[in-house]
């Protein structure tokens, strides 16, 4: 790619830019109004309206000089034929990943503008995982990024003036239900507007998958398998956090659970098994407690018993017979040593 020069009037900010907000760009002012020169090349794509190039060109690269130039063109201290040195990208999904690199590395633009891009660059055909490669980041991260780029435009607007945070914007996304994020939100006065509780009303009556007793007892591998879907919540700790969308279903599961432990009981020789999912403990007050009883010995068992216990008090009267032996005096006179002499 080379270097050309485009007059100023041709050049307008491309949607893949990604400073699309306020930014800063006084310091640009002053540089290029007393140098009139662009010492850095903007890089830009022609651009196209059904199909045909309009003559003008978009900047994804260098928005904040292309704002500066227009500033010093609007004050008349330069002309709108100022020439810029621009390189023309060949095409829609470069200039996209040329922004994204050229921004990471530079002032940190919005994360609204990172959302954004990369729901851009994905809408080309890039997967989560070669934009995490691409980027060097984790596949995590993308996801999340595109997932936040779905959150209503009226609540990303408040988030990009920073009068709400990046844990409202993490709720949102609980739901891709755009006039439900939003009711979640503004149908409250500004008091009960907290992320916590923004969370509670879009999580409403689903339940937690990693805390909820009758989704561990089912699994989420066997509610998936029986066509139960899970919203994912991507800013959990956990990979697989989220909540069950369908409870009639998870119950379903789990009485058929139950019920296959209680087939295998039945054998054991129980007068009945009943299952229920939740116990409700007056039932220990309806029913009274079964304990163990020994059963009869039988008439093997007795002749066992009775030939270990004449075995037993044979061994205990010849120990007995030991210990006698043993305290018995020796026999005869005692023997005799001649003592020993020294010289």
């Amino acid at each position: 790619m080379t270097v050309r020069e485009i007059q100023l009037s041709k050049l307008v900010l491309s949607p893949n830019n990604m400073r699309q907000g306020e930014v800063e760009i006084g310091d640009l002012v002053a540089d290029i109004g007393a140098t009139k020169t662009v010492l850095q090349n903007l890089r830009v794509t022609a651009q196209q309206q059904n199909g045909k190039a309009t003559g003008k060109f978009e900047v994804h690269v260098g928005g904040r000089r292309l704002r500066a130039l227009n500033v010093l063109a609007q004050r008349k201290d330069i002309a709108r034929s100022f020439p810029v040195p621009c390189v023309v990208c060949p095409d829609e999904a470069t200039a996209l990943e040329e922004s994204i690199a050229e921004n990471a590395v530079r002032q940190a633009p919005h994360p609204a503008d990172q959302f954004a891009a990369f729901h851009a660059l994905s809408q080309t055909g890039k997967t989560v995982s070669e934009i995490a490669e691409r980027y060097s980041i984790a596949p995590r991260i993308v996801e999340r990024r595109l997932k936040l780029a779905t959150v209503s435009p009226r609540l990303m607007a408040l988030f990009r003036a920073d009068e709400i945070n990046l844990d409202h914007m993490a709720a949102f996304t609980l739901t891709d239900d755009q006039a439900a994020q939003e009711a979640a939100y503004f149908d409250f006065p500004e008091h009960d507007r907290q992320a916590y509780r923004v969370k509670q009303r879009l999580v409403g009556g689903r339940v937690n998958s990693q805390n909820n007793a009758t989704a561990k007892f089912v699994g989420l591998e066997a509610y998936r398998a029986a066509g139960g879907e899970v919203s994912q919540d991507l800013f959990a700790q956990a990979d697989d956090a989220g909540y069950i969308t369908d409870l009639t279903l998870l119950e379903r599961l789990a009485v058929e659970a139950l019920e296959t432990q209680a087939k295998a009981l039945a054998p054991e020789g129980w007068a009945w098994v009943e299952t229920i999912l939740r116990f409700d403990y007056s039932l220990s007050q309806t029913f009274g407690r079964a304990y163990p009883t020994l059963a009869p010995l039988t008439p093997e068992v007795l002749r066992q018993i009775e030939a270990l216990t004449a075995e037993m008090q044979a061994l205990e009267a010849a120990e007995d017979e030991t210990d006698e032996s043993a305290q018995r005096p020796p026999a005869g006179p005692p023997r005799r040593y001649r003592r020993p002499a020294a010289f």
